[in-house]
């Protein structure tokens, strides 16, 4: 398999996404508070009781959670969230990449096309918290999502630390 030069996999995120009109929002913060708002993108430290460990992609988000998880989503779905909660604690400075990927979507994009993706930076971790949770979403494109296979990748430090694979049927 040949791997794209990084001037390629540029211009294909920049056609891909001028053509699809797709975002992604990521961001990392520390948060002592679940009074955000579910459009925004957003990373945080969780106390006992919180929500539940693991990788969940979902139409919604609230409280650092996903509302309904589910793995598969028609093509007018508005937004497209990942909510990544683990027990391993970042440091201070450590950075997260969210990358949504499109794995198999037929004529509409070369296999294995990054969509979108977004970098943030760890600004503080308090001790007191037992979880961390990294928000992400991508917005519809402008015509809809093309029918096929997707992922997202979570990765810290530039290594996958996690991953969710979704369909758009």
């Amino acid at each position: 398999m040949r791997i794209p030069s990084v001037a390629h996999t540029a211009w294909l995120l920049i056609a891909l996404t001028s053509a699809c009109g797709s975002k992604s929002e990521d961001s990392a913060r520390t948060s002592k508070s679940s009074e955000e708002s579910s459009r925004s993108a957003k990373s945080g430290q969780a106390k006992e009781g919180s929500p539940p460990l693991g990788t969940f992609t979902c139409k919604a988000v609230k409280d650092n959670a996903c509302t309904t998880a589910t793995d598969h989503f028609d093509g007018s779905t508005e937004a497209i969230h990942v909510i990544y909660t683990t027990k391993d604690m970042p440091k201070k400075g450590d950075v997260y990449l969210t990358k949504w990927i499109a794995d198999d979507v037929g004529d509409a994009a070369p296999a294995n096309t990054v969509l979108a993706s977004h970098e943030s930076t760890v600004s503080d971790v308090d001790a007191a918290y037992v979880s961390y949770t990294v928000e992400g979403q991508v917005s519809r494109p402008t015509k809809g999502w093309p029918k096929g296979s997707y992922h997202v990748e979570v990765l810290l430090d530039e290594k996958v630390v996690t991953s969710a694979k979704f369909k758009i049927e």
